[in-house]
């Protein structure tokens, strides 16, 4: 997961949880409320308790190759203060049950004020130019 967060002067700040392609463990989805829960006490301390605490999006990139389109979704959560709570076998920090909402890129756009950048993209793009000068160096007698 890549998360981003963009501060406003006059709303709640924006944190964008990304979905990384190379992800092959639970995904953003999943773990929404847990991760939203850890954002908030580690990033956001000053914003517990307020309501929103902060605007929360799930972003899922379109893939190189896939005809999958990407996607935003806002979303909401039952809880504005941490609670520990059981997820599966672990008990973990969470916000809550979550509601999501489709939104357009233009949405999140306004949200944040500004465009929104495709670090992501260039975050992936430089992995897998690291990954390929790797197995060229070991390949390399």
């Amino acid at each position: 997961m890549w998360l981003t967060i963009f501060w406003s002067t006059n709303s709640a700040p924006t944190v964008v949880l990304s979905e990384l392609s190379s992800n092959k463990n639970t995904s953003v989805t999943n773990l929404v409320g847990c991760i939203a829960g850890e954002v908030l006490q580690c990033y956001l301390p000053k914003r517990i308790g307020k309501t929103p605490p902060f605007q929360c999006v799930e972003h899922y990139p379109r893939e190189q190759g896939s005809k999958l389109q990407e996607t935003f979704d806002l979303v909401t959560f039952e809880l504005n203060v941490p609670r520990v709570r059981w997820h599966g076998v672990k008990s973990r920090i969470t916000l809550g049950d979550a509601n999501w909402q489709r939104l357009e890129r233009s949405d999140l756009e306004r949200m944040i004020g500004c465009p929104y950048p495709d670090a992501l993209g260039i975050l992936e793009r430089s992995m897998r130019q690291k990954a390929l000068a790797r197995t060229a160096t070991a390949a390399i007698p």
